[in-house]
């Protein structure tokens, strides 16, 4: 527990800083100067709990009164166990930063869904302004401070249902979390229409160049009949039909045994009693497998 002499500790500070304090002063009052990143800040360790006021204080009337506030808060907390202040005096606003070694409210620890600790803004009046951090939801807690028990009430209630409090006090949050997935839907809803549109093209497309395939087939198979016919005729250049699946069956086969020659496949046709001409054996060979004597 933080003792009373807090209280006197900082009304002194107070009264020092309307005298217009300067270091020596605050030394006087128990806080050693220290240096950090080139400038000087003010420590004490008052009970178990180091006071810290960083560096280039502004102290007003406004301030004065935060510390007197503090210096009243600190020692009735009975919940909240404090293990540090970082305290920041601004002509505009003052702060205080409240680490937190304990938080047990209805056997429920809250210190870790604390990461920045309890945080004390001074202006007109004292006020908490703070984040809590539950299942990877950022909540901010904001009120002006009535009593310990209110505020712990409240920090336990946030804890066991966040949606509830996220959806009672921070409607521009929510507002805000609408319109993203609004506009997310919005940017799902187009990138679907846009490659609806191109599997549809991409379908059509498709249906042509198996069109085409087709074709080219027909083509080519017409080609190379018309190819073996040319080079199967006799000796004295007439011209004549051949069994065309016949020779399917020997392109099939020469497909299977790509390092075949020629007296390879008149003897494959041989023996499974195909009617294919020498003369069509070798335009095949020669034409599909470029396997010449």
């Amino acid at each position: 527990m933080i003792r009373k002499t807090m209280l006197t500790g900082f009304i002194l500070l107070g009264l020092g800083f309307t005298l217009g304090a300067q270091a020596g002063q605050l030394e006087a009052l128990g806080f050693a100067p220290t240096a950090r990143d080139g400038m000087t800040e003010y420590r004490q360790v008052v009970g178990d709990v180091g006071v810290t006021i960083l560096p280039n204080p502004q102290v007003t009337p406004m301030g004065i009164r935060f510390l007197g506030e503090l210096g009243e808060l600190l020692p009735s907390l009975q919940v909240i166990k404090p293990e540090s202040i970082l305290l920041t005096l601004r002509t505009g606003e003052s702060v205080g930063v409240l680490r937190v070694s304990d938080l047990t409210v209805e056997g429920r620890q809250l210190v870790n869904l604390l990461p920045e600790g309890l945080v004390f803004r001074y202006a007109n009046a004292l006020v908490y302004d703070f984040s809590m951090v539950i299942d990877n939801l950022r909540l901010r807690v904001r009120g002006q401070f009535i009593n310990e028990q209110e505020l712990v009430t409240k920090l336990l209630r946030i804890a066991n249902n966040p949606s509830e409090y996220l959806l009672s006090q921070d409607s521009e949050y929510v507002f805000r979390f609408m319109k993203e997935v609004q506009a997310q839907n919005k940017e799902i809803l187009e990138q679907l229409a846009q490659t609806q549109s191109d599997l549809t093209r991409a379908h059509d497309r498709i249906a042509e160049l198996e069109t085409d395939l087709t074709q080219s087939n027909e083509d080519f198979e017409t080609l190379m009949n018309g190819l073996l016919v040319l080079n199967s005729r006799s000796l004295f250049g007439g011209l004549s039909d051949f069994d065309r699946s016949a020779v399917s069956m020997l392109v099939e086969w020469g497909r299977i045994n790509p390092d075949a020659t020629q007296k390879d496949a008149r003897d494959w046709v041989k023996d499974q009693n195909l009617n294919i001409s020498n003369r069509v054996i070798q335009a095949v060979m020669v034409l599909f497998f470029n396997t010449v004597e």
